[in-house]
């Protein structure tokens, strides 16, 4: 097909067939390397093309790179099926396939969040979580705060969420009494004398910017910025606090990891990336996480992005649940932590 077939523009079609009688003409179309002149092309009708530069997605067994081939696609499948690693699996798609891989984007509903809910208990550390990562939302009257840990194969259990109520003049206490809960004290293990404390907190620069910077310069905080349109996942850069100091600031593109969220919400049970919840887990939790749909953005309708629902419709977990998945994209990014490659026999971190 590649080397005798006869790739046409969408507003072009062929008019004419290969004349299978005549030797001569066959001998010349299948010439797939000569010059244009020594070959036969079939008539074509419709919309010439505006250039002679052409271009063709075309997935990987398409072309014929040795990287192509069956034998070395199955393998790389067989190794990532094996690894039962989502994010191994994505790595497949674009680069064995060079197919785009689609997240998940219809949201999740309050029955399926339902089907989530556990028999453990929150505040207690599971056996098999290896890793536990925080988000905080900032908002004038309050803060938000959620807690998960992760264990092998990316599954993951809902530890702790709630909200503190702030004024102007409380945000650090707050933020110290969220750092001691999870950073400092932590939390029992299942089945054991032991404690285990949270690894890394996300928090969100939105609103409150310099007591957040200011927070994010304890061990194990970062300050995080979304914006719902990037080009990247998320991006390390630079800024400056209220005394001029330099810092470092994550940006996080919330389309894509509001998208990867929704698809680990729909892991079925026992598979790879499954998310737990607590067994009191509220409706106010479930209110937070189904509160965006994908919708036309107002400045350009052909562009979908996550917006509410409803108008002022509380979505404070939710993006503390993605500020956890940026600042996990952030740690593999920075080469401390890899979720997908956490094993049943490695030691807790924290």
């Amino acid at each position: 097909m590649i080397d005798r077939g006869r790739w046409c523009p969408a507003a072009q079609v062929i008019a004419e067939g290969l004349p299978l009688d005549r030797a001569d003409i066959v001998e010349r179309r299948s010439l797939a390397t000569a010059p244009e002149p020594d070959r036969w092309e079939p008539a074509r009708g419709g919309e010439a093309p505006y250039t002679r530069h052409r271009g063709y997605r075309i997935w990987r067994a398409q072309t014929k790179a040795d990287s192509g081939k069956w034998s070395a696609v199955l393998a790389n499948w067989l190794e990532v099926n094996r690894s039962k690693d989502p994010e191994r699996l994505q790595v497949f798609i674009n680069s064995s396939l060079a197919e785009p891989w689609k997240e998940a984007v219809e949201p999740a509903d309050a029955d399926l969040l339902t089907e989530r809910v556990g028999a453990y208990e929150p505040r207690i550390i599971p056996e098999r979580a290896l890793v536990i990562l925080g988000g905080v939302d900032v908002q004038a009257a309050e803060i938000w705060y959620l807690w998960r840990a992760f264990g092998p194969g990316l599954e993951s259990w809902l530890i702790d969420y709630g909200s503190l109520e702030v004024t102007a003049d409380d945000y650090p206490a707050a933020f110290d009494r969220v750092y001691q809960a999870g950073l400092v004290d932590g939390w029992p293990v299942a089945g054991s004398t032991l404690r285990q404390r949270a690894y890394g907190l996300a928090v969100d620069s939105g609103y409150r910017p310099d007591e957040v910077y200011e927070f994010a310069k304890r061990p194990g905080v970062v300050a995080t910025k979304g914006y719902d349109l990037a080009n990247y996942r998320v991006k390390q850069t630079n800024t400056a606090d209220r005394q001029g100091a330099a810092m470092h600031l994550w940006l996080v593109n919330t389309r894509t990891m509001k998208d990867r969220l929704q698809r680990l919400l729909k892991v079925p049970a026992g598979q790879p990336g499954q998310m737990h919840l607590h067994a009191k887990t509220s409706p106010a939790y479930f209110d937070h996480l189904t509160a965006e749909h994908l919708a036309p953005r107002p400045s350009n309708p052909r562009i979908r992005t996550w917006q509410l629902k409803t108008a002022r419709r509380p979505n404070h977990l939710l993006d503390c649940e993605v500020g956890i998945l940026a600042l996990a994209e952030a740690l593999e990014q920075r080469r401390e932590i890899s979720l997908g490659q956490l094993t049943s026999d490695a030691d807790p971190i924290g």
